[in-house]
């Protein structure tokens, strides 16, 4: 049991790592902590399979709900950053389509 509480404890902390990565995002380590969270992520995916052929899942099951509260962060987390892009570039697609109007009625003008 104490080598599952272990492994336990080393999902946990790939995906607090995972979490971190996510959460200090901005546009200048965009690409860079994406990798580090996708990483982590498939790390911890390796490790949850060895346990799934380790262990029967009764005993997993009383851990699950650890783990669940870091995995709905980690998807919140992905949620915020997908939402704040996509409204970035809808901005960005108002500001091309204002300027193409501007450009339009330039050459109505002329």
């Amino acid at each position: 049991m104490k080598n599952l509480e272990m492994e336990i404890a080393d999902i946990k902390s790939l995906l607090n790592e995972v979490l971190h990565a996510l959460s200090s995002v901005n546009e200048q380590n965009f690409d860079e902590n994406l990798i580090k969270a996708k990483h982590g992520m498939e790390k911890m995916a390796n490790l949850r399979l060895s346990l799934k052929k380790a262990y029967p899942l009764e005993v997993l099951k009383k851990y699950d709900p650890e783990l669940v509260e870091i995995t709905k962060l980690i998807q919140d987390s992905f949620d915020n950053l997908f939402t704040k892009k996509k409204n970035q570039f809808a901005e960005l697609g108002k500001q091309i389509a204002a300027l193409r109007n501007k450009s339009k009625l330039v050459n109505y003008y002329r």
